[in-house]
């Protein structure tokens, strides 16, 4: 018998990552490397690389990476808990589980069981409940629903769910904090209660367990409005999505899912038989919540309803980057309606809902019957986005024609089959009133391999870049900075030195250079610093994928053989991440400017803002 954290280590130290996925993908040798078709993706040309060596894996489609545990969890969709058990078992390891993490993970989901009956319990009482259930029935749910989606209250007290659990079980107050039920309190001794005087909305797995919660508040002076858990040990919002448990099976039955932004949007879409509906949990949308819906619709078919806002604009603009991310761009997703389309490929469509409303508010008004027009009626992805720059840009005017037609060459790039880029080209043409050959030679314009000279030079910003995206030049600066400390270990101080005072953009580079920091003090080989870098991002599947691609990055960057050549290639990299993060500001300042033209006293304030940041380029 061995300890959970030992196993790992020894797991570790046996997996070979090329036969782990070989399970799943056809691996051929190429070069130092493996290659295959990416099982996250569809594609047709290899671009999933395998390094044996490095033990780690890279899509160059999707984004995906991540070492030998990684690729397990994501292809078997278990946590990594499971993960290191079901190796455990192949390789003839015994745990004790004594006092270990899955222990106390189920204590966890023990102690949200007691929780969400207790607020059940709660909501049913007259006394105590009575707001809260009218508040509800108001919003149209009913018995049957609340009971569907365990709905409950929690009292406006500081202690009851404290004393009521303390009451019921042996259970220690370290343990409340940590399934995220209770909070120390900063200035006394004890604790209090963290949901009070709120509608409590549980949060299930797919298999039903509550792992998390949300709380609606009653009054207006419960702020904020919306409380969600703190992540546990059993709850990552990024990984989950509210409402899979109660929607599952009507997601495979309808073969297709409703994803919306709230848990009522969600709640209420139920409520008036609109069962294949799901929510995000309070945060962006994730790739990992992408890839677990595609997994319950064979047809793959996932329709965004995000609300019709400003932010829920913006939310679903952000989704959207997400979603072609998770694909591997347009060349996965679905991009012409024809009845021919492989099951292989996501169909996403994007239900605009007007008037501003959110999906909940549009169907209490307006009704389920018109919402299912709206499901009927919603566009592809790629019309979606069309439609969007075409309503943004004032197309009278010779600017907003010109605009329009750089984003829309833009989109239409990321449409690999030549034959429907050129459809859209036609019909897109026609729309702008310019010609399709002036709207194909800016489409070549953005067409990667124009440089002229393909060959690395020292001190360069390598790696390709989306056209005019400042947010992708910070993150590829940020990464080949980080890269330098896999090159040789006599720079590391040098390195270390150099970016002691940088402030990282992405908060997963941050996680990695404290990581690589802390690390350097106690190790002597890359290998080793590898290895221990990867361990202590495993559980965190976007600071993999970025381990992933600066260890796939390294090729090009061997030439810095140099010291001043290293210094170069830190100053020139420090210079682009000033540079874009000032273009950032300027561009915020200058949409601000846009949306306050009319105001013309602010309006002059943006202009001498931006005045002032042009001026200390």
């Amino acid at each position: 018998m061995t300890t959970f954290a030992n196993a790992v280590d020894e797991i570790r130290a046996r997996v070979d990552i090329i036969e782990i996925i070989s399970e799943h993908v056809a691996l051929k040798k190429s070069g130092r490397n493996w290659s295959g078709l990416c099982p996250f993706h569809p594609e047709k040309t290899p671009s999933f690389m395998v390094n044996r060596d490095k033990s780690i894996f890279k899509c160059f489609g999707c984004g995906a990476g991540g070492d030998a545990l990684t690729f397990a969890q994501r292809i078997s969709n278990k946590s990594f808990a499971e993960v290191i058990a079901d190796l455990a078992n192949k390789y003839g390891i015994q745990i004790d589980y004594s006092n270990q993490n899955i222990e106390i993970n189920n204590q966890i989901l023990e102690l949200n069981k007691l929780a969400t009956k207790y607020f059940t319990e709660n909501l049913f009482n007259s006394e105590i409940g009575l707001n809260a259930k009218t508040y509800l029935n108001n919003r149209g749910i009913n018995d049957d629903i609340i009971f569907q989606f365990n709905l409950g209250y929690a009292p406006n007290s500081w202690n009851n769910l404290h004393n009521h659990l303390s009451g019921k079980i042996n259970v220690s107050n370290d343990l409340m904090e940590k399934a995220g039920l209770i909070v120390k309190r900063a200035q006394s001794e004890g604790y209090y209660d963290r949901f009070r005087d709120r509608v409590m909305i549980p949060i299930h797995n797919a298999r039903g367990q509550v792992i998390a919660f949300g709380g609606r508040a009653l009054s207006d002076d419960n702020i904020p409005k919306y409380l969600n858990s703190p992540e546990t040990p059993v709850f990552t919002k990024g990984k989950n999505i509210y409402g899979l448990y109660q929607g599952k099976e009507s997601i495979r039955k309808e073969d297709s899912v409703i994803l919306v932004e709230g848990y009522f949007d969600a709640i209420t879409a139920h409520a008036s038989g609109i069962t294949n509906v799901v929510a995000t949990l309070g945060t962006a949308l994730t790739s990992d919540q992408m890839r677990l819906l595609g997994k319950y619709t064979e047809s793959k078919r996932i329709f965004i309803a995000f609300d019709a806002d400003l932010a829920g604009g913006s939310a679903t603009s952000r989704g959207i980057e997400v979603i072609k991310n998770t694909f591997g761009g347009l060349g996965g997703i679905k991009v012409l309606d024809n009845k021919y389309s492989q099951n292989s490929v996501y169909e996403v469509r994007v239900i605009s809902i007007p008037d501003g409303k959110d999906p909940d508010d549009f169907i209490r008004n307006k009704g389920a019957e018109i919402f299912k027009r709206l499901i009927k009626n919603a566009p592809l992805l790629l019309d979606y986005q069309i439609n969007q720059v075409l309503k943004a840009n004032d197309l009278n005017s010779i600017n907003g024609k010109v605009s329009a037609t750089r984003e829309l060459a833009s989109i239409l790039s990321e449409v690999s089959s030549p034959l429907i880029r050129s459809e859209y080209i036609r019909i897109i043409a026609d729309k702008l009133s310019v010609r399709e050959d002036d709207l194909v030679s800016e489409l070549n314009q953005l067409k990667p391999g124009k440089s002229q000279n393909n060959q690395p030079k020292e001190g360069t910003v390598r790696k390709s870049i989306k056209r005019n995206d400042p947010d992708t030049f910070i993150i590829t600066a940020e990464r080949n900075l980080i890269s330098l400390f896999f090159l040789r270990e006599e720079i590391w101080d040098l390195v270390a030195k150099n970016l002691k005072e940088v402030s990282f953009s992405d908060n997963n580079h941050e996680i990695i250079i404290s990581s690589i920091i802390e690390q350097i003090e106690t190790t002597r080989s890359i290998d080793e610093l590898t290895q221990k870098l990867l361990i202590n991002v495993a559980e965190n599947n976007e600071a993999m994928e970025a381990v992933s691609d600066i260890l796939f990055s390294l090729e090009d960057k061997y030439c810095l053989n140099s010291e001043n050549s290293i210094r170069q290639f830190i100053r020139e990299n420090l210079d682009c991440i000033s540079r874009f993060k000032k273009k950032n500001i300027e561009q915020g300042i200058k949409q601000k400017y846009y949306d306050l033209k009319d105001d013309e006293i602010k309006s002059l304030e943006l202009q001498y803002e931006v005045r002032k940041i042009v001026n200390t380029k």
